[in-house]
C-alpha cells in the first residue's frame, strides 16, 4: 500500500513537473532572454530562466571545487563582469558582480593552467540555477576585488533548458507508470473480492 501511494505521489509531481516546464519552455520564463551585462547590473533579470547576455567579461578569477563524493562533479565558478567593473578592478575598487557563472563541463587542465575564466569580453548563455551548497566556493573569490552579494544570480553556462519533446515524454512517463500502478491494484483488489 505504501510503495503505491510514494509510486502515485512521485508520478503525479513528476506529471505537473513536466507540464510546468513545457508551458513555461513555450509561452513563459523558459524562453531565451536577452540582456547586456549593464542591463543586468541596472536592472536584474526579472523573472528569466534561460538568458543570453552580450557584452560579459571575465577577469581571470575563478574557483575549483574538486568531486567531493561520488556522483558530485566538479565544478568551476567565475564572477560576470561589465566592463566598467573590469575597469575598477584595475584601479583596486571592489565590485559587486551581479553574476556567478559556473559549470561541471570544463577541461580539467584549465584548473592547474589558472584558464578556467580567461580574462576576456564573451556572450554568456545558460540557465539561472544554483550550485549547491557542499560545491559553492564562490565567497572563496579574493575579497579584495569581489563582495559576492548572497543575492547573486547563478547562471549555469551552456546549458539550455529541455527540449520541450522531453518535458512531454516525462509527463507521459508520469501518467503511464502511475496510471499503471493504480490499475494493477485495482485489478488485484477485484479478484481477491471475486475469489473470495
Amino acid at each position: 500500500m505504501l510503495f503505491r501511494v510514494v509510486v502515485v505521489l512521485f508520478c503525479v509531481v513528476t506529471f505537473i513537473n513536466g507540464c510546468s516546464s513545457l508551458i513555461s519552455r513555450v509561452a513563459g520564463t523558459h524562453k531565451l532572454r536577452v540582456f547586456t551585462m549593464d542591463d543586468v547590473l541596472a536592472k536584474g533579470i526579472g523573472d528569466a530562466d534561460y538568458i543570453e547576455v552580450h557584452d560579459a567579461w571575465s577577469n581571470g578569477d575563478f574557483v575549483h571545487t574538486p568531486p567531493l563524493k561520488r556522483g558530485y562533479k566538479p565544478v568551476v565558478a567565475w564572477p560576470v563582469l561589465t566592463r566598467a567593473q573590469m575597469d575598477s578592478i584595475g584601479k583596486g575598487i571592489i565590485v559587486h558582480p551581479s553574476i556567478i557563472a559556473w559549470s561541471q563541463r570544463f577541461d580539467a587542465a584549465c584548473v592547474a593552467a589558472g584558464t578556467c575564466a580567461p580574462r576576456q569580453a564573451h556572450t554568456l548563455s545558460g540557465i539561472t540555477r544554483k550550485i549547491d551548497k557542499e560545491r559553492n566556493r564562490v565567497q572563496t573569490l579574493p575579497a579584495s576585488r569581489y563582495v559576492i552579494a548572497k543575492n547573486v544570480t547563478y547562471i549555469e553556462a551552456n546549458r539550455k533548458p529541455l527540449d520541450w519533446y522531453w518535458n512531454l515524454a516525462i509527463m507521459l512517463a508520469a501518467l503511464l507508470v502511475g496510471g499503471g500502478v493504480e490499475l494493477y491494484h485495482q485489478r488485484k483488489s477485484k479478484l481477491q473480492s471475486t475469489a473470495t
